[in-house]
């Protein structure tokens, strides 16, 4: 039989289309290492490759089991966790909008519903698409965020939805790092360079701490997650150390200059102000963070807060801003820290999920993407206690908007098509193939 007869009789037993490549490719390359076995053995060419071939044994068989290797797997345990914290949220959503004939409720029911389309239409689609076309996608991503200001609108002064593509350049930027492993300090370079470029819109054209910080620490740290990783140089603890120096050397310099280089707005030096005031005043220096430390105050271990606080009307928009504020008021300590656990350990299984892949994009991919769940969810909390620095921000799964509800549903479903194919995309390492064969 021939080498390309009996792999496409082998192929054919393989139902994943991507997977039919990759094992073809696979098996190819065991039959060439085991043929150039046979011939320093002595044996022909021709009957070398014949004999390499009888002992892959039948192809039906062997594509069967390959099939059953290599196919596409849904993450069940991951995918039922998004359904009860979808539910959950919904269910919070539905308990705040009692006052308003539950019309934000059912909004964001049509938004959840939104969500998880966008979520099931990612989770089909070969995510390693962001590694081939990575640089297409971060250019996009970069251009449409510098000029959206020339066409879109700013609502209340802010681009809200402008945050939709800001957290898309998270995936890019980790296609890029991916593109850049084995290069060097040229890797290294690149890396740097696009992630600049993609920083400067942010801060100059607007002027947004907020997202400014967000988007570096999760650049850091998928830098750093490489730089583990021996992507760029092999000195990788002084790598690393280098990043985080500089990183912290440059956010000390950026705190005493900027305000006399005029590189912050007035009222982004009274956040920075307001962010260490809880520390020398015990009940807040705003409107915000004093409401929110007497309804500490009155929280309670189990159950509604003692007093009878209107935090309806103390804290403004709570169901965008606060609805962990809100949690703790109306469920207790217990009840959000039970729930801010479940966070915790939905984080954790992500990242264990991205550092057990086989596949190096899936990997740094799927890092990215619970990098900004984690990273929102961290922040909201910190808000929420009193240490407001930030805006704009959401809880993943609980705050109400289409804008927070498709980031989260959309980086869930990268996560979700990283495991659909992990045992597709992993690329195999080649070696040679040494047997003792008896004749």
């Amino acid at each position: 039989m021939e080498r390309s007869e009996y792999l496409a009789l082998l192929s054919a037993q393989i139902r994943s289309r991507k997977a039919r490549t990759f094992v073809q490719e696979e098996i190819s390359a065991h039959i060439e290492d085991q043929t150039e076995a046979f011939q320093e053995m002595g044996m022909e060419p021709p009957e070398a490759l014949a004999e390499s071939i009888r002992q892959m044994g039948d192809p039906v068989k062997v594509g069967m089991e390959m099939d059953r290797i290599h196919r596409p797997r849904t993450d069940w345990k991951t995918l039922i966790i998004i359904i009860l914290f979808s539910l959950a949220g919904l269910a919070v959503q539905y308990h705040m909008s009692a006052d308003a004939n539950y019309n934000q409720f059912f909004r964001q029911c049509i938004y959840t519903g939104l969500g998880l389309l966008l979520m099931i239409g990612v989770y089909f689609i070969d995510y390693t698409l962001i590694g081939k076309y990575t640089f297409l996608l971060w250019g996009f991503c970069t251009v449409s965020l510098s000029v959206a200001p020339v066409f879109v609108r700013p609502v209340n002064g802010g681009y809200i939805y402008i945050q939709i593509i800001l957290y898309l350049l998270a995936p890019c930027f980790a296609g890029i790092v991916y593109r850049s492993r084995g290069q060097g300090k040229r890797g290294f370079a690149v890396c740097c360079i696009c992630g600049g470029i993609s920083l400067l819109p942010v801060f100059f054209i607007y002027h947004s701490i907020n997202m400014f910080v967000c988007l570096y620490t999760i650049f850091l740290l998928i830098m750093t997650a490489a730089a583990a990783k021996g992507w760029f140089i092999s000195r990788k603890i002084l790598l690393i150390c280098s990043m985080w120096g500089l990183s912290l050397a440059g956010i000390v310099l950026f705190l005493i200059l900027g305000p006399t280089l005029g590189l912050l707005q007035p009222y982004q030096i009274a956040r920075l102000q307001a962010l260490g005031n809880p520390l020398f005043e015990p009940h807040g220096s705003t409107y915000i963070q004093a409401s929110i430390f007497s309804l500490k105050d009155s929280w309670a271990l189990w159950g509604s807060a003692s007093s009878n606080l209107p935090l309806e009307q103390m804290l403004p928009g709570y169901s965008y801003d606060y609805i962990i504020t809100y949690l703790f008021t109306y469920l207790g300590i217990g009840g959000t820290c039970l729930l801010l656990l479940a966070f915790g350990l939905l984080f954790m299984r992500i990242f264990y999920i991205c550092f057990r892949q086989p596949n190096q994009l899936g990997m740094i991919v799927g890092l990215s993407c619970g990098l900004v769940l984690s990273l929102e969810t961290v922040r909201y909390v910190l808000s929420n206690l009193g240490y407001i620095l930030f805006s704009q921000l959401c809880m993943p799964f609980f705050s109400y908007g289409l804008r927070s509800t498709l980031i989260t549903y959309f980086m869930l479903g990268i996560l979700l098509s990283i495991y659909r194919y992990k045992d597709i995309a992993s690329k195999p390492k080649p070696k040679k193939i040494s047997m003792k064969v008896s004749l």
